[in-house]
C-alpha cells in the first residue's frame, strides 16, 4: 500500500535526525517518540526509509491534517504516530548499490521486532499476473492506503532520476457530478478554449454543490462574474465557503450536462453554519456523460471517503523475477542526494505536426531520429509542433532500432511507412527515444515560431501571457501550504564549505555545500548546459569560463546582480567536502548508464548571518589557493521567491530559491531594523534568525 507522507530517519551515534520529502528540513524535535526508539535500534549508522502515519481514535488522519507533523513548533508527545519502514538505505555502509533483497535482509536484522512507534513492512512477492493483481488488491485495501508500490526484487535504489524498476499504482476515485457553473478562462481579454466547473451531487433528492473549505475574501470574488450558474445557484460573496471548481479542460459542456471528475480524495466537512458540507481535493476534469441522467448521491459518496476504496484502474507491468509490493511512497519522485538542475534556459524540443499533439494526447510513446542525441537526455524540455507548444516531455535514453522493428512498433511512435520513406528512405538502422510526459497545456501555448530545420529550439518565447496569479497571490498560497520553512543552521561562527563542478554528460551545475551540526546543507547552482553555450573543450576548463555564475557572479551584460536558480540539497554526510574525481555508472552523482565528475571549484571559510522562511544570508572565505577567491569572498544572498515564467519546470511548485551576490555587503543585522522585522515576520507568519556573522548576536524568533 501507499498512504503518501514519506519520512528518512537518519542515525549516526546518538544523534537522530529525521527528514520529510517535500521541505528537506529536520523535524526530530516534532516527533520525540521516533528518535527514542531510533537511538534504541542495534546499528550505530543508518538510514530507513518509510511513511508515516497518525493515527487518531483508530483511524489514520488525512496529509492535509498530518501537516503539524512538518509545520508544527511543540513535540507531539503521547500522539500515536508510527512510522512504516520499507527500505534501509544504510547499515554502517551504504546499501543504494544492492539489491532490494539485501536491503530487506539488513531491514530484518535491525527491525527483528517492530516497536510501538517504528513498524517494519512486510513485503508480498508476487511472480505471476494473477500473484500480482491480488497483492495489489490486497494492499489497496489496507486503511489509510493509496495503492502499491511496486518493484523488482533486484533493483537498487537510485539516488536520482526516475528507475523503471520501480512502479507505483494509485487509487482511482472518480464522481460523477451535474454542471451548474461554467467559466471559459480568457487571455488578454480573449476567449480561449479553456473551460472550468462547478458541479453538484444530490443529497436527500436535491442538488448540493462541491465546495472549498476556503472562506471567500473580496479579492477572491474578482473573477465571479465571469461565471455563468444554474439556476438555483447564485454566485457567492466574501465570507461565504467557495464553491468546488475542476480543473480546466478543453471540453465544452453546458449547464445540466454530467461530468466525471476525479479528485484524489474528497472529505465531509462542518461548516460554520454547522451543517454538512463537501470539497475535494485537485479535481482533474474526465469525461462529458452522455448516458448519465443523474449525478452522484451522497450516500455514493461516503462510500468513496472510506479506506476500503479499491483501484479501478491499474497498469500491470510484470517481471520475470517478481515484484516487490510494500507500503511505500512514490520513490520514483523521491528527492535526489544529488539533484537534477531546473532549466534554466527555455529549451524545446520541435516535432513536425502532428506528432507534437499525439505525444499531449498521450497517443504517441516515442521519437524517431535519424542521428545520436547527445545532449537534453532525461531534461526537461518544451514541445514543440508547428506554431503551438503542447506541455512539457523528458526524452529518455534512446538505442538504435532496425526498419523492421520501427514498423512493428508503430503504435509507439506514430511514424507511419509514409514518413519513414519520405525521410528516412535510405537509412537501414535508425534511433528509437521513449518519451516521458510531465506535463500538458490545455490549451497549447502560441511561441515565436522560426521557420527552417529544427531539432532543439533555444530560449523558446511565449507570444501570450495566461492568467497567472499574483505575485503576492502565490505567496500567499505558498504560506497556506507551509511551504515555507527556517534552512538548518549550525551552532557556533567558522564552518567549512566547498563548491564543485557536477559533470555529467554534456550538462553541468554547481553544488554548494557547507558544514551544519555534524553534516553538511547546501544548494545546487543551475548552470547553462556545456553544449547549450557552444563550449566543447575540456570540462576542466568550465571554471575559468563566464558561464560559471558562482565563480563570477556578475553578468556584464546585467545592470543589477545575476541571480542563479539554485535548490535546496537534501543533508550529505561531511565526506562531501572532499569529494573530487569521476564517478562511475551508477555511483552517487551518476547516471545509470553514464558516468559524472565532480571538480572543486572553492573551498574555505562560511559564516552564517539572518535567515528567515524566505531568505538566507551566508559570508564565505576562499582558501588563498583559488585564484578567483576575490569574487567568491564576501556576502551572498539566497531567498525564496514567485518563479519567474522562464525559470518554469514540469513538477515544480510556484515558488523558487535564487542566489545572488549583493552590491551591499554589510551584514542584514547593521542595515534593517530589528523590531520592524519581528513586526513583518509576524504578520508574514515566519520564522527568522535574526545573527550576525561574528556571532555576537543570535537570536530565533517564532
Amino acid at each position: 500500500m501507499t498512504v503518501d507522507f514519506r519520512i528518512q530517519i537518519h542515525k549516526s551515534g546518538d544523534t537522530v535526525k529525521i527528514f520529510t520529502e517535500d521541505k528537506r528540513r529536520d523535524i526530530s524535535a516534532n516527533l520525540p517518540m521516533l528518535v527514542d526508539e531510533t537511538q534504541k535500534l542495534q546499528p550505530k549508522e543508518l538510514i530507513l526509509d518509510s511513511e508515516t502515519v497518525w493515527w487518531k481514535e483508530g483511524k489514520p488522519l488525512p496529509r492535509h491534517k498530518m501537516m503539524a507533523i512538518i509545520a508544527g513548533k511543540k513535540p507531539l508527545i503521547g500522539e500515536d504516530i508510527r512510522a512504516n519502514v520499507f527500505d534501509c538505505l544504510y547499515d554502517g555502509e551504504a546499501l543504494t548499490e544492492q539489491p532490494w533483497t539485501t536491503r530487506q535482509e539488513h531491514l530484518k536484522k535491525i527491525l527483528s521486532k517492530d516497536t510501538e512507534h517504528i513498524k517494519r513492512v512486510i513485503p508480498q512477492i508476487a511472480k505471476n499476473e494473477k500473484e500480482l493483481k491480488e497483492a495489489i488488491d490486497k494492499a489497496s485495501k489496507y486503511i489509510g492506503s493509496e495503492g502499491s508500490m511496486n518493484k523488482k526484487t533486484d533493483s537498487t535504489y537510485p539516488l536520482s532520476g526516475r528507475t523503471k524498476d520501480w512502479a507505483k499504482f494509485k487509487q482511482v476515485l472518480e464522481i460523477t457530478l451535474k454542471v451548474i457553473g461554467i467559466r471559459q478562462k480568457r487571455i488578454g481579454g480573449k476567449a480561449v478554449n479553456t473551460f472550468l466547473y462547478r458541479g453538484a451531487f444530490l443529497d436527500n433528492g436535491k442538488l448540493k454543490p462541491m465546495e472549498s473549505q476556503h472562506i471567500l475574501s473580496p479579492a477572491d470574488i474578482k473573477e465571479e462574474s465571469e461565471w455563468e450558474m444554474g439556476g438555483g445557484f447564485e454566485r457567492r460573496k466574501p465570507g461565504d465557503y467557495g464553491y468546488g471548481e475542476t480543473y480546466g479542460t478543453s471540453a465544452k459542456a453546458k449547464i445540466g450536462d454530467f461530468i466525471t471528475v476525479a479528485p484524489i480524495h474528497i472529505l465531509p466537512f462542518k461548516g460554520k453554519d454547522d451543517q454538512e458540507h463537501w470539497a475535494w481535493m485537485f479535481p482533474r476534469f474526465k469525461n462529458i456523460e452522455t448516458d448519465v441522467n443523474k449525478p452522484a448521491s451522497v450516500e455514493g459518496m461516503r462510500k468513496l471517503v472510506k479506506p476500503e476504496l479499491q483501484a479501478s484502474e491499474v497498469e500491470l507491468s510484470l517481471t520475470p523475477d517478481g515484484v516487490h509490493i510494500p507500503a511505500a511512497i512514490d520513490n520514483t519522485s523521491k528527492p535526489d542526494t544529488e539533484s537534477e538542475p531546473a532549466m534554466l534556459h527555455q529549451t524545446g524540443l520541435y516535432l513536425t505536426p502532428p506528432h507534437g499533439e499525439l505525444i499531449a494526447k498521450g497517443k504517441k510513446k516515442a521519437i524517431i531520429k535519424s542521428f545520436q542525441l547527445k545532449s537534453h537526455i532525461d531534461e526537461p524540455l518544451y514541445l514543440l509542433s508547428g506554431k503551438l507548444c503542447y506541455g512539457i516531455i523528458k526524452i529518455k535514453e534512446g538505442r538504435k532500432i532496425s526498419v523492421k522493428e520501427l514498423q512493428r512498433s508503430f503504435e509507439k511512435h506514430q511514424v507511419s511507412e509514409g514518413e519513414r520513406k519520405l525521410w528516412w528512405q535510405d537509412y537501414k538502422e535508425l534511433f528509437f527515444y521513449p518519451v516521458e510526459t510531465i506535463r500538458t497545456f490545455d490549451p497549447p501555448k502560441p511561441y515565436k515560431y522560426q521557420k527552417g530545420p529544427q531539432v532543439f529550439v533555444k530560449d523558446v518565447q511565449f507570444t501570450e501571457k495566461g492568467d497567472e496569479p499574483t505575485r503576492q497571490e502565490i505567496k500567499e498560497a505558498e504560506k497556506a501550504k507551509g511551504n515555507w520553512f527556517l534552512v538548518e543552521q549550525p551552532k557556533g561562527k567558522d564552518f567549512r564549505y566547498v563548491a564543485q563542478c557536477h559533470f555529467r554528460r554534456a550538462s553541468v551545475h554547481t553544488d554548494l555545500r557547507l558544514e551544519a551540526n555534524g553534516h553538511l546543507v547546501g544548494w545546487t547552482l543551475d548552470t547553462p548546459s556545456l553544449t547549450a553555450e557552444g563550449l566543447t573543450g575540456p570540462q576542466a576548463k568550465y571554471a575559468e569560463t563566464k558561464y560559471n555564475r558562482f565563480l563570477y557572479p556578475r553578468d556584464p551584460s546585467q545592470t543589477k546582480d545575476f541571480q542563479i536558480l539554485v535548490q535546496q540539497k537534501l543533508p550529505q554526510p561531511s565526506a562531501w567536502l572532499k569529494v573530487e574525481g569521476k564517478i562511475p555508472a551508477g555511483g552517487i552523482g551518476a547516471t545509470k548508464n553514464q558516468p559524472a565528475e565532480f571538480k572543486i571549484i572553492s573551498s574555505g571559510v562560511a559564516r552564517w548571518g539572518t535567515s528567515k522562511t524566505d531568505f538566507n544570508e551566508i559570508f564565505l572565505k576562499p582558501d588563498k589557493k583559488w585564484a578567483q577567491s576575490n569574487t567568491v569572498s564576501g556576502r551572498w544572498v539566497i531567498v525564496y521567491i514567485p518563479r519567474p515564467t522562464k525559470y518554469e519546470r514540469a513538477g515544480e511548485g510556484a515558488m523558487m530559491w535564487a542566489m545572488f551576490k549583493p552590491d551591499d555587503q554589510r551584514p542584514y543585522v547593521e542595515t534593517h531594523n530589528l523590531e520592524k522585522e519581528i513586526e513583518k515576520a509576524k504578520k508574514d507568519n515566519i520564522e527568522m534568525l535574526w545573527q550576525h556573522p561574528d556571532g555576537s548576536i543570535s537570536k530565533k524568533f517564532t
